[in-house]
């Protein structure tokens, strides 16, 4: 029986053997594919664009309705809302506060607040707090009436708290400040 001789190295592919078109033409077609891909999502965007457009048209458009559907006491109670929002963004916060600070600074560390309250209707402020002890607190009540941010000052409420070390007096003033 004769030997069996395999040389694999003779039976390469040249690349002389593929016909030069065919890769220009697989290239041809990927970047026209790329193109259209491309072209699409352009379209997509501008679609998505309109539809966004259109629905904020239709949402003014109901709010208009609704809003022209409206009753007049509902229109009345929105006014009634919008006219208290403005007042209380009226609120002089910076300057109430700025004269807060003075007439408790006045006082160093013997007075704590611990909550405002502020109802800008009346103009009124509920203010809690606790002091060292009673000579204290008519103190910051002075310092309180002294500045001309704030008139018709009254304590509402006061307790000795015992219970606590060290023993302090809670206290609830309530004013108003001035225009």
């Amino acid at each position: 029986m004769p030997n069996l001789t395999l040389n694999f190295a003779a039976k390469q592919v040249s690349l002389q053997t593929w016909n030069p078109l065919l890769g220009s033409t697989i290239l041809i077609i990927g970047v026209t594919v790329f193109g259209f891909a491309v072209a699409d999502y352009r379209q997509q965007l501008s679609l998505n664009s309109d539809l966004q457009e259109k629905s904020s048209q239709l949402q003014n458009n109901a709010g208009l309705n609704s809003r022209k559907a409206s009753t007049p006491l509902a229109l009345e109670n929105e006014i009634a809302q919008a006219n208290l929002a403005y007042t209380q963004l009226q609120t002089p916060w910076g300057e109430i506060f700025s004269a807060l600070e003075t007439a408790r600074n006045a006082q160093a560390d013997d007075v704590a607040l611990l909550s405002i309250k502020a109802d800008s209707n009346k103009r009124e402020l509920r203010i809690s707090g606790e002091a060292k002890d009673f000579p204290r607190l008519s103190a910051f009540s002075a310092a309180l009436s002294d500045s001309p941010m704030f008139k018709n000052i009254h304590l509402s409420n006061d307790k000795l708290n015992v219970s606590t070390v060290p023993i302090v007096v809670s206290f609830d003033l309530q004013l108003n400040w001035a225009k």
